[in-house]
């Protein structure tokens, strides 16, 4: 990966090297806040939109894109909330599937290989859902 000057000068490659180390302590969180519990519902869509937002910049790095994709419960997750009714978490949902799926071509196009069932059968419920946007 590509090192990039942060402030101070210190280097996000660590940054990265951090989130991958510890993917379990810092992405399992990220997950849990894109379905906020129905109690929270003021907050439920900041929440969500926050964790998104975190979880595809965690997701640049490629060794934490494939940590996610190779974590069906992290996946499901995701796709879960690509069904919500409410357009705001959906869309989110839907970007961060995007980001996930087009930013590291070559790792996805190898997970897609060596897993088909995949895109058939959580790709495949997604397209077919009536809440598609």
């Amino acid at each position: 990966p590509a090192r990039q000057e942060g402030e101070g000068g210190r280097s996000s490659l660590f940054s990265y090297d951090y989130i991958h180390s510890n993917a379990g302590l810092i992405i399992e969180p990220l997950i849990a806040g894109l379905l906020p519990p129905p109690e929270s519902a003021g907050a439920a869509d900041n929440t969500s939109s926050c964790c998104n937002q975190m979880l595809r910049e965690c997701c640049k790095d490629e060794r934490v894109a494939k940590a996610v994709l190779e974590h069906d419960p992290w996946v499901a997750s995701v796709l879960a909330l690509a069904e919500s009714p409410q357009f705001d978490q959906s869309s989110d949902a839907l970007q961060t599937l995007r980001e996930l799926l087009s930013t590291h071509k070559g790792m996805v196009a190898g997970f897609l290989l060596d897993r088909p069932d995949f895109f058939d059968l959580k790709f495949t419920a997604l397209l077919t859902s009536s809440n598609f946007v």
